[in-house]
């Protein structure tokens, strides 16, 4: 008899690509690392976004006022 067990995916994208992980843990790491180093960046579980980053730019700024 064979079993399987599902296990969550986490991911972090940026612009330039992105990392699956297998615990919420090493993804939180890695995206606070993205954060200190101000880079763009969205943490997904399952699919579903978590958290997004998107540092405070001059253009961000014209663009939503």
């Amino acid at each position: 008899m064979s079993f399987y067990t599902k296990m969550p995916i986490f991911q972090v994208e940026t612009a330039s690509g992105h990392e699956i992980l297998p615990t919420m843990k090493e993804a939180e790491l890695v995206y606070q690392q993205k954060i200190k180093s101000n880079i763009p960046c969205e943490l997904y579980k399952e699919g579903i976004k978590v958290k997004e980053y998107k540092p405070e730019t001059l253009i961000n700024d014209i663009i939503n006022v």
